[in-house]
């Protein structure tokens, strides 16, 4: 590496540095030509209009690799690693502007998001196992369309799991949209879907909302209720009892309510991602939900019927401060 040349006596100012000079990298091994093992048979033939989150389709493999699947079915999960070959004339892409996704995301590298378009656009798709009936693999929540190449099939194990990792959140700017994601992310903890259940995705919906990010460790909260209610609470936040100290829970059989607070901790990491309150201030927010036992009793235990265009907060909660 060479160094700044020195400064002449005479000189009135300070030297230009040179330039670095960067070692050649050595030549990449070659890698050899990848064979699809299957392809995706879904009912989305166009990107444009994929759903987030996926739909129910099956991938199809070559009866050459069928065999491969024996006593895949032990697992509820899998990975599905396949070519997203609509996006090989974008390959020269190394940053993106999720906008589609959340209108106010910074511009991020391709190696910190999932975006289709990268230098090599191999896809990374968890999805529900829902069976096996030969050489096809019928999966729910595949985001790859019709005519795919799949590259290969991999088995989720319980190790795959982290419970509170740090990463950025990109929050959609449709409310709805938003409410769905929660639901979405919410089942894969608490992994069945009840009235308590979706009473906790609303309260997490509007805790978002008033205080940033829902993992920030600086947002604490405190759930009293049904254990449905804890447990969903403490999933859609990744929150755990201890290190840090973000969760607690008291069971009831009559209330149903939650507190939820953040201070500097939690607008310090908001900032980091772009989200929540950057405005520097140090002032914890409190955000209390209590639910209506009249506007709970009686709702059944659907998705679209906690939906915020089918019921306000107002509504469905008494709200203090946020």
């Amino acid at each position: 590496m060479e160094t700044d040349a020195p400064m002449s006596s005479s000189s009135s100012g300070p030297s230009e540095p040179s330039a670095l000079t960067i070692p050649a990298i050595p030549a990449l091994p070659a890698i050899p030509t990848l064979r699809p093992i299957g392809i995706v048979r879904s009912p989305v033939g166009d990107i444009k209009k994929m759903p987030r989150g996926g739909v129910e389709a099956v991938i199809e493999l070559d009866h050459r690799y069928a065999s491969g699947l024996q006593r895949i079915e032990e697992h509820s999960n899998i990975w599905v690693l396949s070519w997203f070959h609509e996006s090989e004339s974008a390959r020269d892409t190394l940053i993106v502007n999720p906008v589609k996704e959340d209108p106010t995301a910074f511009g991020y590298g391709v190696f910190g998001m999932r975006a289709n378009r990268r230098p090599n656009p191999i896809a990374l798709s968890l999805v529900d196992l829902l069976g096996v009936d030969g050489n096809r693999v019928r999966v729910r929540g595949l985001d790859a369309i019709d005519g795919t190449p799949v590259l290969d099939i991999k088995s989720y194990w319980e190790r795959d799991v982290i419970f509170s990792p740090r990463a950025p959140v990109l929050r959609p700017k449709e409310r709805q949209t938003r409410w769905r994601d929660l639901v979405r992310l919410g089942k894969q903890h608490h992994q069945e879907t009840c009235t308590d259940f979706y009473l906790g995705m609303r309260m997490a919906l509007i805790a978002e909302e008033a205080l940033g990010k829902l993992t920030a460790l600086g947002l604490t909260v405190q759930v009293e209720g049904s254990r449905c209610l804890g447990d969903s609470i403490q999933g859609i936040t990744h929150a755990r009892l201890a290190n840090p100290a973000r969760f607690t829970f008291a069971e009831s059989a009559s209330a149903q309510r939650s507190e939820w607070r953040s201070g500097d901790a939690g607008a310090s990491a908001d900032a980091d991602a772009g989200k929540g309150n950057t405005d520097g201030s140090d002032t914890e927010r409190v955000l209390r939900l209590h639910a209506r036992e009249a506007a709970v009793q009686g709702r059944p235990a659907e998705m679209d019927a906690w939906a915020p265009d089918a019921i306000s907060d107002e509504e469905l909660f008494e709200i203090e401060g946020g």
